[in-house]
């Protein structure tokens, strides 16, 4: 339901705090992460892959997933190097100026007027140009910092890229200020759940340009919207479909209607704000591409991948997409070739490992066995020692094992001498790979 005045009214008195999200860049020539998403995806799936899957593929994958996965297997961050596309000094060297619009200059004022943070969980720096543009005094706090004191009346401006940022504290390029995998978008950031906690029980929550697809800020702001004592979201989205629609729905959000940049527009002057006079250029939609198609094909000279990791990789991406069959076939048609070109050991493991755990989701456990075995006898050779590998590979053959227990509720069922062995047999070696486990971790 369009409540556009009652959005305007608490916007006026001062009543909110924004969290935004990279809807508010497109109007600043940035591209969208899905766009940086499908430019990866063009370097490290291999060329048999057709330009629909890759397109299906990055609208289904979660961002996180891909990165995490791709990361793991070149055990390098220059795979990263598509997220340049938001660095202010790449983007000039190439001649394109992707200034701070207005929603930046607007949401950086009006929360220095009423001293509230700002939560993005944008990698660019706009709202630091925005704020350089102003003269506004800041300070960028980051997943591991601490978030600020909620009841301070200091002059600087918080700025907190609670997904990290695409530059350091230095302000140089830097691909480890990013959370871009799994590992850490899954690790509940307790502090900073909590201050949103606290900020929401204070001011309305404004979402501006954000999706709510993220999987670990969302859910607990989805729950805070249930308690009595937080004040209602607000939620600032022209279009009455996609994701941001469910989740405005989900969290009972008061919603307005309008493109940020119309409502900011409007409201303004009787804020006293002024903030809409940008030097923003528009680039030719041309000029970007070719900018993400040279960022592309530089990422792509490096080689970070065989063909064949490639493949291995398409395999991994079919698995977490819930292929199991056809990351199976891959996989084995892949383990079976007389020679892998291979730039890791580590690959190597991962394929064998993908065997073993891609046949037990299709229910082939004796393959299952011999795999996760094969995955264990390759790593007597090394150092140093894979643990990751060995508990995943210990953990596949004691599962297989007691997958080949006969029935459901076995121990309620008459057995043969035999088949209590087998039991005893199936419970001992789930013991021992624990014993076994622990103890090369603690090594």
């Amino acid at each position: 339901m369009d409540d556009t005045n009652y959005v305007r009214d608490k916007l006026i008195h001062g009543e909110a705090f924004f969290f935004a999200g990279s809807g508010i860049c497109y109007e600043s020539n940035l591209p969208s992460a899905r766009t940086i998403l499908k430019h990866s995806a063009n370097v490290f799936l291999p060329t048999s892959v057709s330009e629909q899957e890759k397109d299906d593929t990055c609208t289904r994958i979660q961002p996180e997933v891909f990165y995490e996965s791709i990361i793991g297997m070149t055990q390098k961050y220059d795979c990263l190097d598509m997220w340049r596309s938001l660095y202010k000094p790449e983007q000039e060297k190439h001649g394109l100026q992707c200034e701070p619009n207005l929603a930046h200059l607007f949401i950086a004022k009006y929360s220095q007027k009423y001293n509230v943070p700002i939560i993005t969980t944008n990698f660019d720096c706009l709202f630091e140009q925005a704020c350089d543009t102003l003269g506004i005094e800041y300070r960028v706090l980051l997943p591991d910092d601490s978030p600020p004191d909620i009841d301070s009346n200091v002059d600087t401006l918080s700025i907190c890229k609670v997904h990290g940022s695409i530059q350091n504290m230095e302000g140089e390029y830097s691909p480890y200020t990013l959370w871009t995998t799994m590992t850490q978008i899954t690790k509940v950031n307790t502090k900073w759940i909590e201050y949103l906690n606290a900020l929401m029980q204070k001011k309305h929550m404004c979402f501006v340009g954000y999706s709510g697809k993220d999987i670990d800020i969302f859910p607990y702001i989805h729950e805070f919207s249930k308690e009595m004592e937080v004040k209602n979201i607000l939620w600032i989205n022209r279009f009455d479909r996609g994701h941001s629609d469910v989740a405005s729905k989900a969290c009972g959000a008061t919603r307005a209607c309008l493109r940020p940049t119309e409502l900011f527009k409007d409201i303004a002057h009787e804020l006293g704000l002024q903030p809409a006079q940008n030097n923003q250029t528009t680039n030719e939609p041309v000029a970007v591409e070719n900018f993400l198609y040279f960022l592309e094909k530089s990422l792509a000279n490096k080689r970070l991948l065989t063909d064949d990791e490639k493949e291995l990789f398409h395999a991994v991406l079919l698995a977490k997409l819930g292929h199991y069959s056809a990351a199976h076939k891959h996989v084995t048609e892949i383990e079976s070739r007389k020679s892998l070109q291979f730039s890791r050991h580590s690959n190597r493991h991962l394929l064998v490992l993908s065997c073993a755990r891609l046949s037990h989701e299709i229910s082939r456990y004796e393959s299952c066995e011999r795999y996760a075995r094969q995955a264990l006898t390759m790593l007597k050779s090394k150092d140093p020692y894979e643990i990751n590998t060995f508990i995943q590979a210990s953990c596949l053959v004691s599962e297989a094992n007691r997958m080949s227990i006969p029935y459901d509720m076995y121990f309620k069922q008459p057995k043969t001498i035999s088949e209590s062995f087998h039991v005893f047999c199936v419970v001992a070696h789930f013991i021992l790979t624990m014993i076994t486990s622990k103890t090369r971790m603690l090594y």
